[in-house]
């Protein structure tokens, strides 16, 4: 075992009002205000003269040319090898646009750049202030979640019970304080959607992770990262325009947050490993030509028939809709449309405790055979890391069909992944793992 050592780094990204926030098709136009900041939070971590560092930033995801720009930036400023580094999105439904989505926001080029280069700058300042540290780990529970596709929670109910649905309501914690006993930065890890502010929210806020970070930096000191969990279709139990529901659940999780890492007991040694593994998930099979054509002219005929008071995300579903159609057809004409996406399954431990990293929209029924895979580990899965390529299903969502498994895929790319992309995932952080 080696001596650990501990930087943070904490850099305000929120972006100027009128930017286009994205992560709902709902959403009636740009930003207007801002509820509060956005940070990107930092920790790099040293053992045995090997480096590694994990980003958390509040913004809804990284695009795959993104994390190979900020891990390119960071190993020629820093010499940490881009392959150890983490970089991770809250997904907060209220940030500006940094991923492609159709017609969910456009991104702001000046505004992406300025975002990877704030990440960077991050990076290097937590690097040049690595300390002696010791670290700990520790869980809980916070019961805030629901199972967006099977629940038959309403308002008032207990949401300990099981009209929730399939959750997974543990709070995990990692805690990294000096030798002398001041504290450097933690990282929180809950699996929970961040849109308790719904479509309606033009404001630019953080949504509950920002709010849980700032309860713990708050309170207890350091820089507090938020790693959003295996919540692909889990949502809070209270959602609206109404800022204060995401503090309320921000608190929740961070005051369950603050507890833990207060119970964690502290090592001064750790057994750094990085490694990661690329892997290939199927596509479920195209449409023909024709039928996308159909599609496009039903979508256009139904978008002239609309009343010009009809809603706005009435009408943007059969805008999306129709740009889908149309560029897949020339895809497939073209012979450029994939058969398969590529995904980075990441593994960070020091020792018995295991950050494994996935870059989509990971089902929390897979996220909970992760952290089966070796009950004497104490596993974080993080969603949302090192790119963003849609929902990763249960085959069982995917023979059960819905938003999820199908038609998000209209807003992500071509093609929903297939069936069996549940099992390659696991299997690789089995791998990975062992």
């Amino acid at each position: 075992m080696a001596k650990l050592e501990i930087g943070a780094a904490k850099v305000d990204v929120t972006p100027p009002v009128g930017v286009d926030l994205t992560g709902f098709g709902a959403r009636p136009g740009p930003s207007k205000g801002i509820h509060k900041p956005l940070f990107a939070r930092v920790l790099v971590l040293k053992a045995d003269d090997k480096k590694a560092a994990v980003v958390g930033t509040d913004v809804l995801g990284f695009g795959v040319d993104s994390v190979r720009r900020i891990r390119e930036g960071v190993e020629k400023r820093t010499g940490i090898p881009g392959s150890r580094v983490m970089v991770t999105a809250t997904h907060t439904h209220s940030g500006p646009a940094t991923i492609f989505l159709r017609r969910c926001g456009e991104i702001c080029p000046e505004y992406l750049r300025s975002l990877e280069m704030k990440v960077v700058g991050a990076i290097e300042m937590a690097e040049q202030n690595l300390r002696e540290a010791v670290w700990g780990s520790e869980k809980g529970e916070v019961p805030v979640c629901l199972n967006r596709r099977h629940h038959s929670f309403r308002a008032g109910d207990d949401p300990r019970s099981d009209r929730v649905g399939v959750v997974d309501r543990a709070c995990n914690v990692l805690r990294f304080d000096t030798t002398a006993g001041e504290p450097i930065g933690s990282i929180i890890n809950y699996a929970c959607h961040a849109v308790a502010l719904g479509a309606y929210n033009l404001s630019i806020s953080p949504d509950y992770p920002g709010e849980a970070s700032c309860t713990v930096e708050r309170e207890l000191g350091g820089v507090a990262l938020f790693l959003n969990g295996a919540c692909g279709n889990i949502n809070p139990i209270m959602m609206g325009t109404d800022p204060r529901l995401a503090e309320r659940i921000g608190r929740a999780v961070g005051g369950e947050a603050l507890k833990c890492l207060e119970l964690a007991r502290l090592s001064p040694e750790a057994e750094l490993v990085v490694k990661s593994r690329t892997i290939r998930l199927p596509l479920q099979p195209y449409p023909p030509i024709e039928e996308l054509a159909a599609e496009r002219r039903k979508n256009e005929d139904e978008l002239r028939a609309l009343r010009a008071d009809a809603p706005f995300w009435e009408r943007n579903l059969k805008l999306s809709t129709i740009q889908w159609a149309s560029e897949l057809a020339q895809a497939l004409q073209t012979g450029t449309a994939p058969s398969y996406v590529e995904a980075e399954i990441q593994l960070l431990s020091l020792g018995k405790a295991c950050l494994v990293a996935t870059p989509g929209e990971v089902f929390v029924e897979i996220g909970m055979q992760i952290k089966a895979l070796d009950p004497s580990r104490h596993i974080f899965v993080v969603g949302y890391a090192n790119g963003c390529l849609g929902y990763i299903s249960t085959d069982q969502a995917i023979d059960e069909g819905g938003y999820e498994p199908d038609a998000a895929a209209r807003w992500y790319a071509f093609a929903p992944l297939a069936k069996g992309a549940e099992h390659l995932v696991v299997s690789a952080a089995k791998e990975l793992l062992a």
